[in-house]
């Protein structure tokens, strides 16, 4: 999906190099014949021929002028009229320059750069070959030269010049050899149809071997990138073969016998592909071997090309560049052309296609750079550098040209964008709308044909494209390969379908103006679309610096009418008036700052500014390690992405830019180094790494501050890609990024974060309903609707109802109403997670209702389901009163609710609702058994007149038991009101019975009052409900539950009586909870106050000894109402202190046992003695003392007082 497109051209003369060379600026007349490159200094060696000799010269390829150093080095000793230079190549690791001679001679010169160059240095003569040199070629690492000597011998030398192999002349005898089986069965074992087995026997057909009306019998020689093998292409008795060989010289195959083969080889940098060229009558291609000579693959080139000089892979075998010659018509001569393919998803393309005049020159050789893959060195004659006044001298000029390898997308942020991509074939563009349709290369979904370049009659390829900066950023403008025309097109907004949409239309085709062809020579590279009226062109134009013609950056700018897209005005100015000193290597406009910028080789980026005149703005940012990858945005600090002219223009600006050794940075920070893509969008940078990963960076204000952070591994903004994917485009608004996978193919996505940045978008703008299908499509939790803002969503639940609208999927959204940290957006505090679910369920319950409660009674039920806990009861009782006019609503709402919930949770929950029909319903919905449920239902049944116990037979069965204990109380106090009625007894006293041991039919309510008290007291005991059932009975309840149970009672004598019974029970079941928690939770203090509201202030008491709370049992026992004699209490009192003593605890605060025990003894008792004894053991000495001469007892203090205070000392200073 990338497109290959000019980011630097320059053209050196040879005339202005020997001009800076004082020693030779009028000797040498400018014929430059071979190149050589030193990529790590930066140099270029040249042999230039000046009438009969050859001087080697060189010359920094630097683009500043000024500071270009050119050296006159040496003379190669040969005559240039009567020999030929076959071989020349620096050697970096030597630094040493090697020159071969048709004649055979070798010659090479040392030197030193480091230490400059000077006129003293000389060719030596190394070694001579008696029958001449037809090719030679060093190997990748240096250390083999390869010779073919004028017997077509192969010679091989070491890089010290001795001789390693020799071998024999080269011959077609042996290269139907030995092509090596794959495995794909042999002959005879084949199956050979109507022909029979006589097939198998028959031998091969020999191919006849017709020379192609290119041929010049040359030798080619090519060497694999890893010096293991080499290939020769020779000429050999009427026949041309390319046959293999080791890096000894050891003969490993030839190739498959082809047809108008030509001498043309390259072998491809990565792997084991030898290209050549075939021409036959009809089609001439561009031919493929693996390195065991069987032909791979082909792709044709065009038409009109009618010989091909040379075939050139760079460092990375990325791309193909092939220099070739046109054909001649009655009115044009032959044209030398230089093309570049790449390859994807096994289709060839044509990327781009310089012709001369494009390039600056007719092409003598070309040469990539080793360390820069889109790097090209060119030597080649232009007519316009020529001092001659004949129209047919031409002079030598160096060319360099660096491509840069681009995605052609649209990145207007437009509601209409439909995320436009193009590619450009040959004279084919081809474009896709991903927004819409995703047609993976070479495919796509609409082919725009550039038409024949009329005046050459070849096809119109495409230089460079500039999308559209405005609209809906679908437009675009293609500078065609000639460099003369500009085709507009427009594309529609975009649309749901694929069938509505419409392919891209011509606007307008438009002439750059003739005056800059012919006076300024303009040479166009870049071209961009800012505004609807605007088009801006980066190019090489003439410059006359002291008479001398120079190419030099330069902008053309051309105002187009806002209807008619034709040229109203047009402008070029130089880049270097306006202090622009280095190479441009990007002209770029960025929609989302609607600024167009230049970016230069010394890192250096300028603004350019229209009004009031053209002038450029150098920005303070200025690139550590220059790029023409960048991009560029502003930010503000509320995070929206909208340039406030008064906040300043540097001020709000975040350049992005990629490295070729993948750094990403912004404004020089250092995001990753890691980085193999990026795309920027108004609200994210989004780029991928070499570890496989497709990261997110939120750009905001602060973003330079905390960018460490920022990229921090948060699921929502790092997801892992398949391995080698880069970005081919991102929606500029939508939420899908296309991925390019390294074999070619295309993947859209639709990645978390930009998924959840357009709901949010949505919501912000209140479309609910795009919010809701966003979510459903991508499978996002819908809780991101309410979570994102609260107040927001409870405040439009009208509107999100009217919006969606389905019912299906409002019951959907209800669904989800549950807080997850998932989506949320804000923090929530701890108190409102546990209530989120019922307060939107209850507000949107009370919204549909009010609205219309038939029509969304499924919604209605999913608010009464999502609640926490559910309220299944509830959704049956509103299914059952909305439905009681229509049965098929009623039994469809069970059937969604049974779709719900479980169908034995609803069951149980229609029987909680005490509605046997509704159980009934339920079961029958439910398709449950029914042995399962009729019996029960109808033993139910059999008792509706006592609603009461029905109820409590139904909790128990639910084993709903706070709620049965209610209902067997009702039960019971009504069974004591019947008993009233039927006796006519106005007073009852209820007697204590004891339980009557298994009642035969639990259905039997019709009980007497004992039978029903001891059936409540057991349900009591053996369910433990003793808080519950003594709630409902106590004094200050009763009246309520009288209530409840017995209703609208009009007797007032029989209330009255009801109420006497239920405080006696009462009471009965505090003293049995009082036993309850004596003797099976020995809580005795709990127990006690059990006892004392069941009037047992003897067991109250003995349960206050039991837990040693002497206090609150001495108060009891002393007091009017517990009726103790003073004999009682005495002995009550000694038995506490024994106790407290032989427990050892204590109930007092200081926790003294004696001091608690001498107290009871001293103030309940005439036990005085234990009492100061037991003062003594708890070292109150003051106390003893005090209570001696209180009792008028001092012989205590002699007695016992002193001899314990003794005893105590002793103890201590031991």
């Amino acid at each position: 999906m990338k497109d290959l497109v000019l980011s630097t051209h320059q053209i050196i003369p040879f005339s202005d190099l020997l001009s800076i060379d004082n020693n030779a600026a009028n000797e040498i007349v400018p014929n430059g014949l071979y190149i050589s490159i030193d990529t790590e200094k930066k140099l270029v060696y040249s042999l230039v021929q000046e009438n009969n000799r050859i001087v080697l010269i060189s010359f920094s390829c630097d683009d500043d002028p000024i500071s270009r150093v050119v050296s006159h080095i040496a003379e190669l000793p040969i005559n240039p009229l009567t020999e030929k230079v076959v071989g020349f190549k620096y050697l970096p690791e030597s630094e040493t320059i090697f020159a071969a001679t048709e004649s055979g001679q070798l010659y090479t010169l040392s030197f030193d750069t480091s230490l400059g160059f000077n006129n003293d240095k000389f060719f030596n003569l190394i070694g001579e070959f008696e029958y001449g040199i037809k090719a030679c070629e060093w190997s990748p690492d240096e250390e083999f030269l390869t010779i073919i000597s004028g017997e077509n011998k192969i010679i091989i030398l070491t890089s010290e010049y001795d001789l390693f192999f020799e071998g024999y002349p080269l011959s077609n005898k042996n290269k139907s050899s030995d092509f090596v089986s794959v495995g794909w069965g042999k002959k005879e074992t084949q199956f050979h149809g109507k022909e029979g087995k006589l097939a198998a026997q028959k031998g091969l057909e020999p191919i006849n071997s017709r020379l192609s009306k290119n041929e010049d019998k040359s030798t080619k020689i090519a060497w694999k990138s890893d010096g293991s093998l080499f290939s020769v292409s020779f000429f050999n008795t009427d026949e041309r073969s390319i046959q293999v060989f080791s890096k000894d010289g050891t003969y490993v195959c030839s190739g498959e016998t082809i047809e108008c083969l030509e001498q043309n080889l390259a072998w491809k940098a990565s792997g084991s592909i030898i290209c050549s060229t075939e021409k036959l009558d009809h089609v001439y291609r561009v031919v493929f071997y693996e390195q065991n000579g069987l032909r791979h693959y082909e792709f044709p080139l065009p038409t009109y090309i009618e010989s091909v000089d040379g075939l050139f892979w760079n460092s990375t075998s990325t791309v193909l560049a092939i220099v070739a010659k046109t054909k001649s018509s009655s009115s044009l001569l032959p044209e030398t052309i230089v093309q570049f393919w790449t390859s994807g998803n096994y289709h060839w393309y044509l990327k781009n296609e310089l012709s001369e005049s494009s390039l600056g020159g007719a092409v003598n050789q070309l040469l990539w750079d080793l360390e820069d893959p889109y790097l090209v060195h060119i030597l080649a004659n232009n007519k316009i550098f020529s001092k001659s006044d004949d129209s047919n001298t031409v002079s030598n000029c160096y060319i360099q040209l660096s491509f840069l390898s681009t995605n052609n997308v649209s990145h207007v942020a437009h509601p209409g964008g439909c995320a436009s991509a193009l590619v450009s074939d040959s004279n084919s563009l081809l474009y896709t709308p991903f927004g819409i349709s995703n047609v993976p290369p070479p495919m796509s979904l609409f082919t725009i044909d550039l038409g024949i370049n009329a005046i050459s009659n070849r096809n119109q390829t495409c230089k460079a494209i500039g999308m559209a900066g405005f609209g809906n950023g679908n437009s675009f403008a293609v500078l065609l390969g000639d460099s003369l025309t500009i085709n507009l097109y427009d594309v529609i907004d975009s649309v749901k379908s694929v069938v509505d949409f419409k392919k891209p239309s011509l606007l307008k085709s438009i002439s750059i103006p003739s005056d800059l062809i012919s006076t300024k020579n303009f040479i166009p590279r870049q071209i961009v679309w800012p505004s609807k009226t605007t088009i801006n062109l980066l190019g090489l134009s003439i410059v006359n610096d002291l008479g001398k013609p120079e190419f030099r950056d330069s902008i053309v700018t051309i105002n187009l009418d806002h209807d008619s897209f034709s040229i109203t005005d047009f402008s070029i100015f130089t880049l270097e008036s306006f202090n622009v000193l280095s190479s441009v290597i990007r002209l770029v406009n960025n929609p989302h700052t609607n600024k167009s910028l230049i970016t230069c080789a010394n890192g250096e980026i300028f603004e350019i500014v229209y009004a009031p005149e053209f002038s450029l703005n150098k920005l303070h940012i200025e690139l550590k390690d220059p790029t023409p990858y960048i991009d560029s945005i502003f930010v503000e600090n509320d995070s929206e992405y909208e340039f406030e002219e008064q906040s300043g223009f540097e001020d709000n600006l975040l350049i992005v830019s990629l490295t070729n050794r993948n750094i990403l940075s912004i404004n020089n920070v250092l995001v990753t180094p890691t980085c193999t893509s990026f795309f920027l969008r108004k609200d994210y940078l989004i780029y991928t790494t070499t570890l496989h990963y497709l990261q997110f960076l939120p750009i905001s204000k602060d973003l330079l501050l905390s960018i460490n952070s920022t990229i921090a591994p948060v699921d929502e903004l790092k997801r892992r890609v398949e391995r080698g994917s880069v970005i081919t485009l991102v929606h500029p608004v939508l939420d899908s990024v296309v991925l390019q996978m390294p074999r070619g193919n295309l993947e859209t996505i639709k990645p978390r974060a930009l998924v959840l940045t357009n709901i949010r978008e949505y919501l912000k703008n209140h479309e609910f309903k795009n919010a809701f299908h966003l979510c459903r499509t991508n499978r996002v939790e819908f809780s991101i609707m309410f979570n994102y803002d609260r107040e927001l969503f409870k405040s439009n639940i009208e509107s999100i109802i009217n919006q969606i609208g389905d019912i299906d999927h409002l019951c959907l959204l209800v669904s989800s109403f549950g807080l997850t940290k998932t989506s949320s957006n804000k923090p929530v505090d701890k108190g409102y997670l546990d209530n989120n679910n019922n307060d939107l369920c209850l507000a949107f319950r009370n919204k549909l209702e009010e609205l219309d409660r038939i029509k969304y009674l499924q919604v209605i039920t999913t608010c009464y389901v999502c609640e926490n806990p559910q309220s299944i009861d509830s959704a049956l009782l509103n299914i059952k009163e909305v439905g009681q006019d229509s049965f098929k609503l009623q039994s469809d709402s069970l059937s969604y609710l049974l779709y719900l919930v479980d169908q034995k949770r609803v069951y149980k929950a229609a029987l909680g609702c005490y509605d046997l029909e509704l159980a009934l319903l339920v079961a029958q919905k439910g398709h449950s058994d029914p042995r399962e449920y009729l019996t029960i239902l109808s033993k139910l049944n059999s008792i509706k007149v006592d609603t009461n116990y029905q109820r409590y037979l139904i909790d128990t069965y639910l084993e709903n038991f706070d709620s049965g204990i209610k209902n067997l109380t009702y039960w019971y106090l009504t069974r004591v009101k019947s008993y009233l009625k039927n006796s006519n007894i106005e007073s009852h006293h209820v007697k204590n019975t004891v339980l009557v041991d298994g009642i035969d039919d639990d259905f039997y309510f019709n009980s007497s009052v004992e039978e029903s008290w001891n059936k409540l007291t057991s349900y009591i005991k053996k369910h433990s409900l003793y808080e519950a059932s003594i709630y409902l009975l106590r004094p200050d309840n009763i009246s309520q539950t009288l209530s409840k149970a017995m209703g609208d009672e009009e007797n007032v004598t029989i209330v009255d009586t009801v109420k006497k019974v239920a405080i006696a029970s009462y009471s009965k079941l505090c003293s049995i909870y009082g036993q309850y928690l004596e003797s099976d939770k020995s809580d005795f203090i709990n127990a006690a106050s059990a006892y004392m509201l069941a009037d047992d202030i003897s067991n109250a008491i003995q349960c206050y000894a039991k837990s040693n709370k002497w206090s609150e049992a001495l108060s009891l026992a002393t007091s009017p109402k517990a009726g103790f004699s003073s004999h009682q209490v005495l002995t009550l009192a000694k038995n506490l202190a024994e106790g407290l003593i032989s427990s050892g605890k204590s109930s007092s605060a200081n926790g003294n046992r004696y001091l608690d025990a001498a107290g009871i003894l001293l103030d309940y008792t005439d036990s005085v003695e234990q009492g100061i004894q037991y003062l003594t053991l708890g070292q109150s000495w003051s106390e003893a003392i005090r209570n001696c001469y209180k009792f008028r007892r001092g012989d205590l203090i002699e007695t016992i007082v002193y001899p314990n205070l003794l005893e105590s000392h002793t103890s201590l200073l031991s």
